[in-house]
């Protein structure tokens, strides 16, 4: 599923666009897994939302491996280039 990211929500979300849709549910809210539930101070969560708004912001990413979570978000791996973003975070 290719998707442009419109919007860097957080540290480890985003918006797509156009809308997802899996299990009959639709969304462009986008929750990166392993990402959305990192604990991290201010400056740590700073960094990494610059850093993803630099590396993906109006970009093409690939989803894959979705998972629900609640109406209108969606948890997935999401893959930049070919790459998994999170290792190009690192």
């Amino acid at each position: 599923m290719l998707f442009k990211i419109v919007k860097i929500c957080g540290t480890g979300t985003v918006e797509v666009s156009p809308q997802w849709e899996w299990n009959d549910e639709k969304g462009s809210i986008v929750e990166i897994k392993k990402m959305h539930d990192l604990e991290l101070d201010t400056a740590e969560s700073e960094l990494l939302f610059g850093k993803l708004e630099k590396l993906l912001l109006n970009e093409v990413v690939d989803l894959q491996f979705p998972q629900y979570i609640h109406p209108a978000r969606l948890l997935c791996d999401v893959y930049y280039a070919g790459e998994d973003i999170r290792e190009l975070l690192d």
